[in-house]
C-alpha cells in the first residue's frame, strides 16, 4: 500500500500537461526530418491536475494505476505512402501492400485522422530483416524503428485483417506505454489474421505502467483473433509491467482467440510483474 500510495502521490504532483493544443511534431526522430504533420489531443480526454485516473483491478484485486500515457510515436525512416486502393471503410478497406503504406497507416490512426479506418493486407511486408538472432537475442540496432498503431488517446477501433500475410523485422525499443504492431485497441477495433515475426518490441517507463505485446500492448474492449507473433517482447516499468507474446493486457470487456506465440516474453518491474505466452 505504501509503495501504490507514492505512486499516485507522485503523478498527483506531477499534473500532466495534456490540454488540447496544437503543435507540429516531426514525423521522425532523427536529425533528417522530412516533414512535419500537426495533431491535437481530444479535449473531452483532457487530464486535469487534481485528477488521478486507475484502470481494471490488477489480478489479485489490487487497483492498479494506468500511469500518464507515453506520447505518441512516429515512424522512423520510412516515408509514408498512401494506400493506391481503398478508402478506410469496412466494405472498401484501405489495400496495404508495403511498408510504407503501413506507417502511413500508424500515421492516420496516431494523427487522429481516422481511428476507425479499415485496411487489408495484400501482400507480406518486411520492415527489417534480421531482427533476432537465431538464439532469439536482438542482432544489432534495426535500421527502422516501429510506431505502434494506436495509443491511449487514439485508440484503434476499425477492423485490421492480415488475409493471412505476415509483417516481419517490427522494432521498438523506448520510453513508452504501449507497444505492439498495435499499441493500443479500443472497444469494437478488431485485428485479425496476421502473423508478426523476427520482430523485437519493449515498453519502457519508470513510474507508469508498461504494456508490450507482439501483436497488441493494451486491447480495451477490442477482438483479436487468429494471429499469430513470433519474436521477443518486454515490458519494464516502475511500477506495474504487463507482456503477452500476442497481448499484453487484455481487459474484461475484450477477447483473444485462437492465437499462438513462441519467443522470449519478459516483465520487469520495481512493483508488480506479468508475462505470458499469450497474454500478460
Amino acid at each position: 500500500k505504501g509503495e501504490l500510495y507514492g505512486i499516485l502521490k507522485k503523478q498527483t504532483e506531477n499534473p500532466a500537461k495534456l490540454k488540447r493544443r496544437e503543435k507540429e511534431v516531426p514525423l521522425f526522430r532523427d536529425d533528417s526530418i522530412i516533414t512535419k504533420e500537426r495533431f491535437f489531443l481530444p479535449a473531452e480526454k483532457e487530464v486535469k491536475r487534481d485528477e488521478t485516473t486507475t484502470a481494471e483491478p490488477a489480478p489479485g484485486g489490487r487497483s492498479r494505476p494506468t500511469g500518464k500515457p507515453g506520447s505518441p510515436r512516429r515512424a522512423e525512416g520510412i516515408t509514408p505512402s498512401t494506400p493506391t486502393n481503398g478508402d478506410g471503410t469496412a466494405d472498401n478497406p484501405y489495400q496495404i501492400s508495403s511498408a510504407a503504406e503501413l506507417y502511413w497507416f500508424a500515421g492516420l490512426v496516431n494523427g487522429d485522422e481516422n481511428t476507425a479506418a479499415c485496411a487489408v493486407l495484400t501482400e507480406n511486408i518486411t520492415i527489417n530483416e534480421n531482427v533476432l538472432n537465431v538464439d532469439g537475442t536482438l542482432n544489432g540496432t534495426p535500421q527502422y524503428g516501429w510506431t505502434p498503431i494506436g495509443d491511449y488517446y487514439n485508440a484503434y477501433t476499425g477492423t485490421f485483417d492480415g488475409k493471412g500475410h505476415t509483417i516481419s523485422g517490427l522494432y521498438y525499443n523506448g520510453s513508452t506505454t504501449y507497444v505492439g504492431l498495435f499499441g493500443y485497441i479500443g472497444t469494437g477495433g478488431t485485428v485479425q489474421n496476421v502473423t508478426v515475426e523476427d520482430s523485437s518490441l519493449s515498453a519502457s517507463t519508470t513510474g507508469d505502467s508498461a504494456y508490450a505485446g507482439g501483436v497488441c500492448g493494451y486491447n480495451s474492449g477490442g477482438t483479436i483473433t487468429n494471429c499469430t507473433s513470433n519474436g521477443d517482447v518486454t515490458a519494464n516499468s516502475g511500477s506495474y509491467a504487463y507482456a503477452g507474446g500476442v497481448c499484453g493486457y487484455n481487459s474484461d470487456t475484450a477477447s483473444i482467440s485462437n492465437c499462438t506465440s513462441t519467443g522470449d516474453v519478459t516483465a520487469n518491474s520495481g512493483s508488480y510483474a506479468y508475462a505470458g505466452g499469450v497474454c500478460g
